[in-house]
């Protein structure tokens, strides 16, 4: 994601919209950009193919956390993650919102 140009926003992918349950505004992405620029996201190349160029996803992902490896409970604490994918290989990234700071008290603020 280079600051000088942001990532493509592509109309609405309807597998993101329906894991995610509701789409991001702009503007919350134009945030989210923001802060992964500020922290030094942006310009890098995508890990598995060299290529520059990433796709901003128009929702948050959500990673489910299991207490241990032998436990696969359905349900349970998430981890809400804003998502990136390689326009040339399709690579994820993903960046916790929590650590971006847009969660506080396990509720997603700021955005």
């Amino acid at each position: 994601m280079d600051s000088s140009k942001p990532p493509d926003k592509q109309g609405p992918n309807p597998v993101v919209a329906i894991a995610a349950g509701k789409l991001l505004t702009d503007q919350q992405i134009s945030k989210i950009i923001a802060v992964l620029n500020e922290r030094g996201v942006g310009g890098t190349a995508c890990p598995r193919c060299g290529n520059s160029g990433f796709n901003f996803e128009p929702g948050l992902a959500q990673i489910v956390l299991h207490p241990s490896s032998s436990s696969a409970p359905f349900g349970g604490p998430t981890l809400p993650c804003a998502v990136t994918s390689c326009t040339k290989c399709g690579f994820i990234s993903m960046h916790a919102i929590g650590a971006l700071g847009f969660l506080s008290d396990g509720e997603i603020t700021g955005l």
